[in-house]
């Protein structure tokens, strides 16, 4: 089972995508985080990797990063908000009831304080705990879901996420 950083080429059948805010804020539209070639770049990925037999988890990390900036908004109105609210909601109950192509992620259980103590040594190396937890979520969901040959990949923008020893 490999581990791999993709962003939005071909998929892999059989393959599960950890989603990064990054890339959610772009499938979502949500204002000052997202431009319209991007959008329908992504949720064109987002359907083909769907269709290809593709599932999708939606960390923890990227459901707070994500919150945060639609809330963060400055020069969207209320409507542009809800709406970008709304859509995130829809996403997060569909993985809470892991409906396709959602998988609900066991991060919950993870022993925070084990990633914890590392984090000092990440946040050096330019990397945030959002990301920190995100990685932690990838191994948790090749646990989780490992099935030879299973290709589990976290779908971001970011360098830094994926650089971890335990990633590779």
């Amino acid at each position: 089972m490999s581990t791999k950083k993709r962003d939005a080429e071909r998929p892999t059948a059989g393959a599960i995508r950890l989603i990064d805010s990054c890339i959610l804020c772009e499938i979502l539209s949500v204002p000052e985080k997202c431009n319209k070639e991007d959008h329908v770049k992504y949720c064109k990925a987002f359907d083909v990797f769907q269709n290809a037999g593709g599932r999708f988890v939606l960390p923890l990390a990227t459901l707070i990063e994500t919150g945060n900036h639609i809330a963060h908004a400055k020069r969207a109105n209320g409507q542009e908000k809800r709406s970008a609210a709304m859509r995130l909601v829809n996403y997060v109950r569909a993985t809470m009831d892991s409906k396709s192509p959602f998988l609900k992620s066991e991060i919950w259980n993870a022993d925070v304080g084990a990633w914890l103590v590392n984090y000092p040594d990440n946040a050096m190396r330019g990397k945030g705990l959002g990301d920190v937890s995100i990685e932690v979520d990838c191994e948790i969901v090749k646990r989780t879901f490992g099935v030879t040959g299973l290709t589990v990949e976290v779908w971001t923008k970011d360098k830094h996420i994926g650089e971890s020893e335990a990633s590779k």
